[in-house]
């Protein structure tokens, strides 16, 4: 069996070609592909399985061609995630949701049966009110489509309806049909992370080393180990295998064992160990909000002349993460592909205060 894996140097990327390379028996040959190097944070032994890494955007039809000859699944973790206040919202129009398109006919031409999306939760978020226990279900896209992270997830929202609608989709030799699904992972964290707990760290590393609380200590938010995040795709790829008609086109929110809390509580472990502090002082959520509204304000003011990109203080709604709690049900996830963490919530702390306590920021 052949499969690609799209953005494979990223965070989930590299864990699941760790994790097809030691917990996939029935995988026999990996294509990994991103526009970066691939230099994986954690251990593996690529010699184990025929691997080749090929270095190119996914927007580059040429270069990508050639790789979906053969191939039988098609993991399409790709995406541009771009925050702050002056998100690259082309680039992210362009990547996530063209770039899907792209992957799809790709696996319609070459033949390709099955394609498993990585989404994210962010495309259940918007931007009023609390989440708790949500479930795909219930909880459909806000609408007017202004997400919390928008407009990141507003491209991944339609990237997987992109992806989803071609569950069906007659491949080239007429005789078989593409199966699609979505995984929509909380929060992710771990080995290779450059974006949630990193991007603390670095406002932190402005502010002397210590994080300053803000929000209510009631509001908590669910998070998944990447290690679990990427397991979840090869037992996705196994179901939809299986069986198709039960569990193709649809989403399924994927979070683990690590118990929702709050997201200065669940920092604090990653701070110790890197030197860093949590403040115990909370500052009050509205406080901040105006606070930062009006410093965002001033940010989109000097933007006529100059774009402040590392501005210490993010925009608003990055920080409603702070003031409200986002919390899901994988009942869907674990009934219907039959998913449970590989990983105990110990072994990935254990594994992610490793990384943290020496990551480059």
């Amino acid at each position: 069996m052949k499969v690609i894996v799209t953005g494979a140097s990223g965070c989930l990327g590299q864990y699941l070609v760790k994790l097809l390379i030691e917990n996939a028996d029935e995988v026999k040959e990996i294509v990994a592909v991103d526009a970066r190097k691939f230099c994986p944070t954690i251990q593996m032994n690529l010699d184990l399985k025929k691997f080749l890494f090929v270095e190119c955007d996914i927007r580059e039809v040429s270069k990508m061609e050639p790789l979906f000859k053969g191939v039988d699944c098609v993991f399409h973790t790709a995406a541009l995630v771009s925050i702050g206040h002056f998100p690259d919202r082309a680039g992210m129009k362009d990547i996530n949701e063209n770039g899907t398109r792209i992957v799809v006919e790709l696996s319609r031409r070459f033949n390709v049966p099955y394609l498993v999306y990585t989404s994210t939760a962010d495309v259940m978020m918007g931007r009023k009110g609390n989440l708790v226990n949500a479930t795909e279900a219930l909880v459909l896209p806000p609408p007017d489509l202004k997400f919390m992270i928008h407009p990141y997830a507003l491209t991944k929202f339609m990237a997987e309806n992109i992806a989803l609608s071609a569950d069906g989709l007659t491949l080239n030799d007429g005789k078989r049909v593409l199966r699609t699904l979505s995984l929509r992972p909380a929060t992710l964290y771990g080995e290779g992370d450059r974006h949630f707990v990193v991007n603390t760290m670095l406002q932190a590393k402005a502010s002397g080393g210590v994080l300053n609380r803000m929000g209510p200590s009631s509001a908590k938010f669910a998070a998944v180990y990447v290690g679990n995040a990427a397991w979840a795709h090869i037992v996705a790829m196994r179901a939809l295998m299986q069986r198709p008609g039960e569990v193709a086109g649809e989403a399924y929110v994927i979070t683990d064992d690590t118990k929702p809390q709050n997201i200065f509580d669940f920092l604090t472990p990653f701070y110790t160990a890197r030197g860093f502090t949590v403040s115990d002082r909370s500052v009050p959520y509205c406080i901040v909000i105006l606070f930062a509204f009006v410093f965002q304000c001033f940010v989109w003011l000097l933007s006529w002349v100059w774009k402040w990109k590392s501005a210490p203080i993010p925009p608003v709604n990055e920080l409603r993460y702070c003031g409200h709690t986002y919390t899901f049900n994988i009942s869907k996830a674990r009934e219907r592909l039959g998913y449970a963490p590989l990983f105990s919530f110990d072994d990935g702390l254990r594994n992610s205060i490793q990384f943290y306590s020496d990551v480059k920021i």
